[in-house]
């Protein structure tokens, strides 16, 4: 799914037609119009969030189908300075709503504050006029107005003595401000390395109750993210999910790992670890990366991309042979 391309969520009669990050956005000409819909009428036209004052970076896209889904987003970062928060954008459309859960996760083991700004407008234009090109219904006696409230902002639309519209906004918690008629939000985030363990358990350098031990330690969930083995533990003060170093996956280190399990007959931890290792793969069409972010597999959106990873990438096209190797179950091989 590319920037330019949609998504859709769908319950009875209402539909969100979405960007991959969960916006809704002016659609290009001759393009599926983006809002919120219901009843033939559009309900939100415009639905954007920002961090910090600027678009998010979209790590993963929303899913597209009935019920809902989950985009994860970051603030701009680079390599060296990765972003200190992550957020988990779940959105489902029932009932005639479209209901948004974002849910801001620390990266860096202390608070963060990230603010958070959603700005929102309702048109209530009719989708035949949306699908027409160049075309312009009039509409005689129409009365668009919004009001402000504590907990959000009110859309509303009158035409005549007959029609009658109207899109309420709220958040819970209530946002800090409210503007004109747009609505933002703002909210405050709160938010021993794998390395040397791997090539110990690689090597055989230690002795058979130690190895097995170390090989223990690393399947624990503070290290094994549901997906591999994290560079750094979890809860560790350096470690950051989206840092190369400091908490990110690595599928060549993981190959390591795996080796070093089938040395110290740790068949079941390799058999966990194998598993994590070949899921991420198929979520990433069977070609796994150079480095996958550091989030728990209990996160619904799947295994989160690293955002400057190579793929293909020769370290982790080469993690499945050993892989191979470390399940054919002989030590000696290993």
């Amino acid at each position: 799914m590319t920037a330019t391309e949609h998504r859709m969520l769908v319950h009875d009669g209402t539909f969100a037609v979405l960007t991959p990050s969960g916006d809704i956005a002016e659609a290009p000409a001759a393009t599926v119009p983006h809002g919120l819909f219901r009843r033939d009428a559009r309900h939100l036209s415009r639905w954007e969030l920002t961090l910090d004052g600027a678009a998010p970076v979209v790590l993963v896209p929303g899913d597209a189908g009935d019920g809902g889904g989950c985009a994860v987003l970051t603030p701009r970062g680079t390599r060296e300075a990765p972003p200190a928060c992550t957020v988990f954008r779940e959105q489902a459309v029932a009932d005639g709503a479209l209901t948004e859960l974002l849910r801001v996760v620390g990266n860096e083991g202390a608070a963060a504050t990230v603010r958070l700004t959603l700005t929102a407008d309702a048109d209530f234009a009719d989708q035949m006029e949306l699908r027409a090109q160049h075309r312009v219904f009039t509409k005689p006696g129409a009365a668009p107005g919004s009001d402000r409230r504590t907990d959000g902002v009110e859309f509303r639309y009158l035409r005549g003595a007959d029609w009658h519209a109207r899109t309420v906004v709220t958040a819970d918690p209530a946002p800090l401000t409210v503007h004109g008629p747009d609505g933002t939000d703002g909210a405050d985030a709160t938010g021993g390395g794998s390395g040397t363990a791997r090539r110990l358990l690689w090597s055989g350098i230690l002795e058979q109750g130690r190895g097995r031990t170390v090989g223990r330690r690393l399947m624990e969930p503070d290290f094994f993210s549901g997906w591999g083995v994290r560079t750094l533990a979890a809860g560790q003060t350096p470690y950051h999910p989206l840092s190369y170093h400091r908490g990110s996956v690595w599928p060549q280190d993981n190959a390591l790992i795996a080796l070093g399990l089938a040395r110290y007959g740790l068949r079941e931890e390799l058999r966990r670890l194998t598993g994590g290792l070949l899921d991420a793969a198929a979520r990433h069409g069977y070609r796994l990366p150079e480095v996958l972010a550091g989030y728990p597999r209990a996160d619904p959106q799947g295994p989160v991309p690293y955002p400057h990873a190579c793929s293909p990438q020769a370290w982790a096209a080469a993690t499945p042979l050993a892989l191979l190797t470390a399940l054919d179950g002989d030590p000696a091989r290993c």
